[in-house]
This record gives structure tokens, sequence and C-alpha cells, in this order.
């Protein structure tokens, strides 16, 4: 699927913003781990956008999987993360996952949250500033994959 240049440019952006946030947030010292549990409207919009992402076919098996888990890195407050698991009929059939998400810059109200990688290992390596993956407790990425 491809993702019309206007909105391959907001997210650009969003990630670019949410980079150098995550580098300014990151100049303390310290890797602890200090996300936090999404509030009930984060929630929400974070369920919502990782049901309806075509990253790695969630949208085409939505009704599937659960959306638990959330969390809002305390590092950047522009990233989040979620995991994505089986409902009961589908445990056989549906491996567990999580996603990672950005929320998208607006000049007057925080934006929508979007998918920026979905997977089971290694997600959104070379994509999310490592002090934030850490900080949502998803380390794991190879050295030369740090942002």
């Amino acid at each position: 699927m491809t993702i019309p240049p206007r909105a391959a440019g907001l997210i650009a952006a969003a990630v670019a913003a949410a980079a150098l946030a995550g580098a300014i947030a990151s100049t303390g010292t310290g890797a602890t781990e200090q996300r936090r549990a999404a509030k009930p409207a984060e929630a929400r919009a974070i369920t919502a956008a990782v049901k309806n992402s075509p990253v790695a076919g969630l949208r085409a098996v939505r009704s599937r999987f659960n959306v638990t888990g959330i969390r809002v890195s305390t590092r950047s407050a522009y990233w989040a993360s979620a995991n994505v698991t089986p409902k009961p009929a589908f445990e056989t059939t549906f491996q567990s996952g999580y996603a990672v998400l950005i929320r998208l810059a607006r000049a007057d109200r925080p934006g929508p949250w979007a998918v920026v990688d979905a997977g089971s290992s290694q997600v959104a390596c070379g994509i999310t500033p490592t002090s934030v993956l850490r900080d949502l407790g998803l380390g794991g990425c190879p050295p030369d994959d740090s942002v």
C-alpha cells in the first residue's frame, strides 16, 4: 500500500520532531524505564490507530486481536507502544506482537496517533530514538540501528 505524499510528509515531519524531542530527552542520565500507562482518551485513540493501521496488515485482521498494555513514553510523549494479542478464538493462528506509535504534530493541538512499525522483534529499530524504546521497555535493537 502506498502512502499519499501529503500523509508521508506529515509522518516524516512528525518522526523528525519526535526524534529531536527524544534526543533532547535522552541527554539525561540513565536509561531506566519511566513509561506511563495511557490516559483513557489516549488509550482509545491508540487502540483505534492500531486497529486501523495498514502497517503489518493490522487493519485486515483487526477482528482477530486486542490492543493491550498501552504505554506512553515519559522521555517523549510523542511516542507510545501497545501490545497486539490474539482474541481467544485466534490464539493458535495469530502471533502476538507489539506496535510503536508516534503522535503526529499539529500547530493548534495534539494530532492523531500513527503506527510507525509493528511486529514481534526489533520493532521500530532505526525509526524510534533508542532512549524512547528503552523507556517503553522495548530495547533489543542492534547497535547499528540506533537513532
